[in-house]
């Protein structure tokens, strides 16, 4: 999936594929997210998974749709 979205993102921007990329990861960035929150696991990944749900918001709005990648 890094692979896919790297590729979508920097070697042939494909806004769809890094879409499709960003959504594959969703319900597991979901449960890490909840887990992490909850306080029941600490991943270490605070910023990581800020990251995540910021590109997830520009890949899934359509308010960013016509902008560059």
């Amino acid at each position: 999936m890094v692979q896919t979205y790297d590729r979508a993102v920097f070697v042939r921007p494909s806004r769809e594929e890094a879409h499709e990329a960003i959504s594959a990861l969703a319900e597991s960035m979901e449960a890490v997210s909840a887990a992490s929150i909850k306080g029941e696991t600490d991943f270490g990944l605070s910023g990581a998974i800020n990251q995540y749900w910021k590109l997830y918001t520009i890949f899934r709005e359509s308010k960013y749709r016509d902008e560059l990648l």
